[in-house]
């Protein structure tokens, strides 16, 4: 049996336990890539908190106290679309604990109050690995608008000992392009423009920025050698991008976008570079294989409306 509870701001006697659950879920995916959730709070945010009760025939120190098994947190806009992010305890993955939530929540995205009083018409949600769950979950409620929208694949590429030459060997189109540092003042307001064009999450804050073009920005690529990703290769820096305007020259843009922050995170003396890139997006992805990156993950979104 479960509990649930939403909250606008997470209760002070939560925070301590809910940033347990997220730093040991943190810790069980970092290896994986998974992006790390916090209980941020702010006018758009909800909070929903999970509590599991023990189940009577297993033996337990605290008999009948309820364990905190998973927070989801949904952040709404003003027009009633709506992304959330959701975690469970590890030890408690594959009990059936998301199953039986949305069986007492219900997935009614028509009520006038929108999903569970949240006021959200449509919801997205990735599912970080497509994990089976998540597919189970679309089948066992079939009878709501529950579709995989997009896919997106998480890529590595090992950087350790990179020879520039190499690259442009593959993809040769990419020396006639020239890659310069963000630089004009009005240049940053050109580069944030083109996040809506990134696949994967904005880049954090303090990310080196790459772009091209001699007057105004063409493409910009935005590298973070301070991720701090563990993968079996070893740490990546990751690769935001890249964002290129549609033109005769997008290919060649990217190639050099990439080529550029390849060889960054090579200079920061880490050993492999990590992408996103969109699963349907086959000249980005034919152009990622000519530079060695390989696949390592592939992530679904998931559309409720």
């Amino acid at each position: 049996m479960i509990l649930h509870e939403w909250y606008r701001s997470v209760p002070e006697d939560l925070r301590a336990g809910l940033r347990a659950l997220l730093d040991d879920a943190a810790g069980h995916d970092a290896e994986a890539g998974f992006p790390r959730v916090r209980p941020d709070d702010g006018p758009d945010v909800h909070h929903l908190v999970v509590h599991l009760l023990p189940d009577e025939r297993e033996v337990v120190e605290d008999r009948g106290v309820p364990v905190l098994a998973a927070y989801l947190q949904l952040r709404v806009a003003s027009d009633g679309t709506a992304v959330a992010r959701y975690v469970v305890r590890p030890d408690l993955r594959s009990r059936g604990v998301t199953t039986l939530l949305f069986e007492k929540i219900g997935l009614d995205v028509h009520a006038p109050d929108g999903w569970a009083g949240t006021g959200a018409r449509e919801v997205r949600i990735w599912a970080r690995g497509d994990h089976p769950a998540a597919r189970r979950l679309t089948r066992r409620f079939g009878s709501h608008d529950i579709s995989r929208t997009r896919h997106q694949w998480n890529l590595l590429a090992p950087v350790r000992g990179l020879r520039r030459d190499d690259l442009l060997a593959e993809v040769p189109a990419a020396a006639e392009v020239e890659v310069r540092d963000v630089t004009g003042p009005d240049e940053p307001a050109a580069v944030r423009g083109m996040l809506g064009t990134l696949a994967g999450d904005p880049p954090a804050d303090g990310a080196l920025v790459r772009v091209t073009g001699r007057s105004g920005v063409d493409g910009a690529v935005w590298v973070d050698v301070t991720a701090d990703e563990a993968t079996e290769y070893g740490t990546a820096g990751r690769i935001h991008g890249p964002a290129v305007w549609p033109d005769g020259r997008a290919d060649a843009t990217r190639a050099a976008l990439l080529v550029a922050a390849m060889e960054e995170i090579a200079g920061a003396g880490l050993p492999v570079a990590a992408l996103v890139v969109d699963g349907d997006d086959d000249r980005l992805v034919h152009l990622t294989r000519a530079l060695g990156f390989v696949h390592e993950r592939t992530d679904a979104e998931y559309l409720l409306r």
